[in-house]
């Protein structure tokens, strides 16, 4: 698979979960580490990069409102500055 199906795959999982389940937000966060993993991945980003959570954040901050495809493209952008 490529990061586009990820994604997707990603994407529909976080959309199955229902809010009133007592586990939604550690699911739900398990999904984003889970994308955010396969984005390092992609991008040749170490986890352990000393700025890796903040390019994460900006690229969270600046996408998550319009789902995984949006955080993956300002990820892609934002990446070279820490390469």
């Amino acid at each position: 698979m490529n990061i586009i199906e990820d994604l997707e795959i990603m994407s529909k999982k976080a959309r199955a979960i229902s809010y009133p389940n007592p586990n939604y937000r550690q699911e739900i966060e398990a999904i984003n580490l889970e994308a955010r993993r396969a984005m390092e991945k992609e991008e040749g980003v170490s986890k352990d990069h000393p700025k890796a959570n903040l390019l994460w954040k900006i690229a969270w901050e600046m996408g998550h409102s319009s789902g995984y495809y949006e955080i993956w493209g300002y990820y892609q952008m934002i990446s070279p500055l820490i390469k």
